[in-house]
């Protein structure tokens, strides 16, 4: 049976029942919204948590077409607060005196603060039960009685109200009789709360608070009916008993009237105690929107805009979001910003998105900061204009004293890229350690990254390994991972532990680790518009590429071109469309500009590659007075009036390096420190390091170069650790630092080297064999072995391309006669120079030219040799074009022609060949200049 009630809400309404129930004001959540048992109908809940019946289904419930009355509509709600705002208001009390506030307020507060954090409010809770006589003079002993009891079984001392008789003591008291307390001691009884259990007793309670017009209790026996409980003395139909008690949560005209009515639209909406009307539920929130409820405004909106559950009108959207903007309290102002921020249900609006956040952030709430703040950074990523924008808003929430730990950790980071990574380092750290005591993994992996680079002390450096570790396993960090593995290899005081270092390896996913990493899958990580920044290598092949197609001589500026170039693969031309798009929208003026926007290695990439570049003297200039060291060694280059040598370069710098120097420029300050500053920038580069093989060899040859023996040894052990999963040559290389530091390392340092050399060449390194030749190929030298000698050689050609084949056939030509016998034919000198020809190699196409030439033996042998030493002198070898001259004055292989030959001859002299000078003037072909 379905009720339509039209009249009856309107006959009823703005008629205050004799509970005079408001409730506490709803928070945010307003298609679903919460338990009804929040905002004062908490017969949605009772039936199941009392185990009076099973839980109805949505067949149990009954079909109840209660509209909303038809009255002129007048803004009459009061402003939502959000429970944030009523904190805010209630940690700043004083305790002393209510004076000047409103009692119904006061109460309502105190519930909601109560369903927030019991065990917190209690006490003010209780004040504010002892000192609400002084607002309220109806406030008598018995109202107190009943608060103070709803306060503590609130606070989970249901047991101590029971043991001290205080429900059994407001049963006996003139306000027993009141419906709104006959209803909670109704309920106490029906639940044994504070009491024993006495169900019959309390349905009793129940159904005489019913019949005394109380909302509440209408609607909890209207579920009892639900859900098949017996209702002795109750015999008015569940429709009709709904129907009572929504008529009486409408209640009267007053600014907690929109609380009341959206209980009624959230029934209709989650199919709450009366089957699911949309509808009827669209109605009722506009019902209260137009009663100014910005809350209820979003929620009309909200079903509009999905259009899941009712005909979506744009003209009530439009109309309804308006008015959520204008009306709406933080929650919604910020549910709507995220609207407009993500453009899925509107199009997307990301100035009417920061507004809405902005109007939202004005009421000071924790939530409304926090959304704030993270658009604004998101902004600033794409926008660096938004920086001050973001640290502002960082520095409003950090203002407050539950600040969430990731706005620690970013004020953190902020310090340092503000004052630089050493000289903020103690704000930051202070930052930090204010993070990692709220759980934030960043700030840890900030506070732990310190810990362990800075200090020499192995307790300290398990500190935070163990910090790192609670990041992995506590919070899924993968990044710490890699932290963890680097940790052990290049932090320990007394490291590497390659052990560790594996076990860490082994548990992490290869992403984590950097393995094969691609610009998409870097692309993919963040957020669509932003610009990544790059690792090492992806870096340096995004250059690279950009290189083959820039001019020769670019301008920054021209970056942005790149983002059209089809000649790019798809990832890079993405990349460079980020690019270009941030360069539009921030407008760089100067070089300045560009180094605050763009990634320093990629510009320093861009620097090296194009030194002939106008922007490059400022760009290296700029980079420098960021810390960063090689940009302050190639100031050497690109401006040596100024920067001529290393001192120069240091005196100008100093400040800057002790502020924020990074690896390089910490190393550049360690080759010139006197001994007792020596650690200081050990440990400064340490941190900066990026934990890679060339950089600890770096730092081992640097800390040679000074005498440090200690750090020699430390970091060539660490250097060893990491050529680990490295491929030959890095063998090589360690070996290099045996040879060259033999005398601090010790006697056996060159038996050292030598036996890496060797193992180096059996495992395929070209440049070992290079080492490992001098040995044996030398006569009179100990270890002379032409055998040995002729071996490396064949492994030499073999290993070696390209020029690097012509220089194998120029150094067995130039080797003792002992050794080529013993390479005897193993080596085919030609056979070399073809794959060098084919490589590209200019000289190997002549020498193979030559070699073939005079060994031809049938045309096919002088048409090949011809047809090399034409590409050699298509190359620029100016031998080949001489040759190729006097085939072609003399007829060689053809017609002569004196016109070819000259021309040949003119390219070559140009070149500054004077043969080809010579053989211009005596065939009477005009004198070419020599430059």
């Amino acid at each position: 049976m379905t009720y339509r009630v039209h009249s009856l809400a309107a006959s009823l309404r703005f008629q205050p029942s004799s509970a005079g129930l408001s409730g506490p004001s709803p928070r945010a959540g307003f298609l679903h919204g919460r338990s009804w048992a929040r905002y004062g109908l908490r017969a949605l809940a009772v039936g199941t948590l009392w185990g009076l019946a099973q839980t109805a289904s949505a067949k149990d419930l009954v079909a109840v077409d209660f509209e909303p009355p038809v009255i002129e509509m007048q803004s009459v709600c009061a402003p939502r607060l959000s429970d944030e705002q009523i904190e805010d208001r209630w940690k700043s009390w004083d305790r002393k005196t209510l004076a000047g506030r409103n009692a119904e307020e006061v109460r309502g507060d105190m519930r909601r603060l109560m369903e927030v954090d019991a065990a917190e409010w209690k006490p003010v809770y209780a004040r504010v039960i002892a000192l609400l006589p002084q607002i309220d003079p109806s406030f008598d002993a018995d109202k107190q009685l009943f608060e103070t009891i709803a306060m503590r079984v609130a606070a989970g001392e249901a047991a101590a109200v029971k043991s001290e008789g205080l429900v059994r003591k407001a049963l006996d008291t003139p306000g027993a009789k009141l419906p709104h307390n006959q209803r909670r001691l109704g309920e106490y009884l029906v639940s044994g709360q504070g009491i024993d259990k006495d169900r019959m007793r309390g349905i009793g309670l129940l159904v005489e608070a019913a019949r005394g017009g109380d909302a509440q209790a209408l609607l909890t026996l209207a579920d009892f009916q639900n859900r098949g409980v017996a209702l002795p003395n109750w015999t008015v139909d569940p429709q009709m008993t709904i129907m009572l008690g929504f008529a009486a949560q409408v209640g009267a005209m007053n600014p907690t009237i929109c609380d009341r009515v959206i209980n009624i639209a959230r029934a209709y909406n989650n199919g709450e105690l009366v089957q699911p009307d949309y509808a009827l539920a669209e109605k009722w929130y506009r019902f209260a929107a137009d009663l100014g409820d910005g809350n209820a405004a979003y929620a009309v909106a909200e079903m509009h805009l999905r259009s899941e559950k009712i005909k979506k009108n744009n003209e009530v959207m439009l109309k309804y979001l308006h008015q959520a903007a204008k009306n709406g309290s933080p929650s919604v102002l910020i549910a709507l910003g995220r609207l407009y921020e993500e453009g899925a249900l509107i199009g997307q609006d990301l100035g009417k998105a920061e507004a809405l956040y902005d109007q939202a952030a004005a009421s000071g709430a924790r939530g409304a900061l926090v959304r704030q703040a993270l658009f604004l950074e998101k902004r600033a990523d794409v926008n660096p204009g938004y920086k001050p924008r973001f640290e502002a808003a960082l520095t409003h929430l950090l203002a407050r004293d539950d600040a969430p730990g990731w706005a620690y950790a970013r004020a953190g980071q902020m310090a340092l890229e503000r004052k630089g990574r050493w000289a903020g380092q103690d704000e930051a750290l202070a930052m930090w350690e204010k993070g990692v005591a709220l759980g934030d993994a960043e700030a840890i992996r900030g506070r732990a990254r310190v810990a362990m680079s800075l200090n020499d002390k192995m307790d300290t450096f398990y500190s935070g390994v163990d910090d790192l570790i609670f990041a992995v396993e506590q919070m899924g960090k993968t990044g710490a991972v890699r932290e963890l593995v680097d940790a052990h290899l290049c932090l320990a005081p007394q490291g590497p532990l390659p052990e560790q270092a594996d076990y860490w390896s082994s548990m992490a996913d290869p992403a984590a680790l950097g393995a094969s990493e691609t610009l998409t899958a870097v692309l993919g990580r963040v957020e669509e518009a932003q610009v990544p920044d790059l690792p090492r290598e992806i870096a340096r092949k995004v250059m690279a590429h950009a290189q083959d197609v820039l001019p020769a001589s670019p301008q920054l500026a021209d970056l942005a071109t790149l983002a059209t170039n089809p000649a790019l693969s798809d990832a890079e031309q993405a990349y460079w469309t980020r690019v270009a798009g941030l360069l539009q929208v921030a407008a760089p003026q100067s070089v300045q500009d560009y180094v605050t926007l763009l990634q320093p290695r990629l510009l320093m990439q861009f620097a090296q590659l194009y030194p002939a570049s106008a922007d490059t003297p400022a760009l290296l200039l700029a980079l420098a007075q960021q810390g960063n060291g090689v940009a302050m060694e190639a100031l050497m280059t690109a401006d040596p009036a100024h920067y001529p040598d290393e001192a120069s370069v240091l005196a100008a710098f100093d400040d800057v390096i002790r502020d924020r120097g990074d690896f390089d420029a910490s190393l550049l300050a360690l080759a010139h420190a006197a001994p007792e500053d020596q650690a200081l920038w050990l440990r400064h580069a340490k941190s900066e390091m990026a934990c890679i093989f060339p950089q600890a060899r770096e730092l081992a040859m640097v800390a040679g170069r000074v005498h440090n023996t200690a750090a020699l040894k430390h970091w060539i052990a660490v250097s060893e650790a990491l050529a680990r999963h490295e491929k030959p040559w890095a063998r090589t290389q360690i070996a290099d630092l045996y040879a060259i530091f033999k005398d601090q390392l010790g006697e056996d340092a060159a038996l050292t080297a030598q036996q890496m050399y060797l193992a180096a060449y059996e495992a395929g390194d070209r440049t070992a064999i290079m080492r490992l030749l001098p040995k044996v190929e030398k006569p009179g030298k100990p270890g002379f072995d032409p055998a040995r000698a002729a071996e490396l050689y064949v492994a030499l050609a073999q290993r070696s391309d390209g020029a690097g084949l012509s220089d194998v056939v120029a150094r067995i030509n130039g080797a003792e006669p002992a050794v080529k016998r013993a390479i005897g034919d193993r080596i085919d000198p030609r056979a070399l120079y073809l794959r060098a020809a084919e490589a590209g190699d200019t000289f190997a196409m002549y020498q193979y030219a030559a070699l073939t030439r005079d060994k031809a033996r049938t045309p096919a042998d002088i048409a090949d040799a011809e047809l090399w030493l034409g590409r050699a002198a298509e190359g620029g070898n100016v031998d080949a074009m001489i040759d190729q001259a006097r085939s072609l004055a003399f007829g060689i292989t053809g017609t002569p022609d004196p016109d070819a030959a000259r021309g040949w001859l003119v390219k070559a002299a140009a070149l500054g060949n004077e043969e080809a000078s010579g053989l211009l003037n005596s065939m009477q072909l005009g004198k070419v200049p020599m430059q």
